[in-house]
């Protein structure tokens, strides 16, 4: 039972894209090492609250019917984790309100999951004061490779799986437009179907730091890239038309956002984007979901 009025914190959740995205080797651990740019989309977010209850435990709802709402959610297990770090006795509820599709490439379950660190550390900073942060953050990695960039998300280069971030410092309006199909991807399966053999072997992310720095959308756009491209629109062949079509109607790039299957698409300005969508609906429409950021 919710104890009236004890809430310990509320907290928006940000999506993001990977502007670049590169799969390299796979590691000793099973993981594979990456390089990639996290671009934060922080107009699309979901929002995370945790209550103290009079219970033990940990438990949680969610407006989103397909969410676990057990010991399997990650944000649960987050939580969890915080709980034996710290040696706090968990009595929480969490409430989680989803707005980013779920199992979509976009982050949304490592970002609730960072949500849920930031509320507990923020309401137990006491306890937190002799826990070293960078002791956290591994253990966090370990639950899901983007959870170290979503505690502090803000564009950044990333490797390692993801846990070695160089946070950089960009001042620069992107018209982006984020197309979900309307079904998931599991990221063991993206990750299963890869083939490195595909992958384009002069694709450089320096490329695109360079340009920021210039404020230069299309070449960014010339240097965005994803290795999931190839497995994704070879399993999933909407994905490729959607491409298509949204070259047709002036993006400048289109590439999978993560492991997928959201797409995103760069347009040069604000009103090709509203054009882009408007066109996209009409022909689409339907279960797809359009967001322009």
């Amino acid at each position: 039972m919710l104890i009236e009025g004890k809430r310990l914190g509320i907290r928006e959740a940000p999506a993001k894209i990977n502007l670049f995205l590169k799969v390299l080797d796979k590691r000793s651990d099973g993981y594979h090492n990456i390089d990639t740019f996290f671009l934060p989309i922080k107009d699309l977010f979901d929002t995370v609250e945790i209550f103290l209850t009079e219970d033990s435990g940990i438990s949680i709802e969610c407006n989103h019917s397909t969410v676990p709402i057990d010991e399997t959610n990650l944000c649960v297990r987050a939580a969890q984790l915080f709980a034996k770090v710290t040696n706090i006795s968990a009595s929480w509820h969490i409430r989680l309100q989803k707005r980013i599709p779920v199992a979509a490439g976009l982050g949304g379950g490592s970002s609730d999951a960072a949500a849920i660190i930031h509320i507990l550390k923020s309401f137990y900073r006491r306890q937190m004061a002799s826990y070293p942060e960078e002791k956290i953050k591994k253990l966090l990695s370990k639950l899901g490779a983007d959870i170290p960039f979503f505690l502090n998300p803000i564009p950044s280069h990333a490797s390692g799986t993801g846990d070695i971030l160089t946070p950089l410092n960009i001042d620069l309006r992107i018209p982006i437009l984020l197309i979900n199909p309307g079904f998931p991807v599991s990221t063991k399966w993206a990750y299963k179907n890869i083939d490195l053999c595909k992958q384009k072997k002069d694709s450089y992310i320096g490329n695109i730091q360079n340009y920021f720095a210039s404020k230069d959308i299309k070449k960014i756009c010339k240097n965005t890239y994803n290795s999931f491209d190839y497995p994704l629109f070879k399993k999933f062949p909407i994905l490729e038309l959607l491409s298509d079509f949204l070259h047709k109607n002036k993006a400048a790039t289109v590439h999978i956002s993560g492991s997928g299957p959201t797409l995103f698409a760069i347009f040069s300005s604000f009103s090709d984007l509203r054009k882009g969508a408007l066109n996209l609906r009409k022909e689409f429409g339907g279960k797809m979901w359009f967001f322009p950021a």
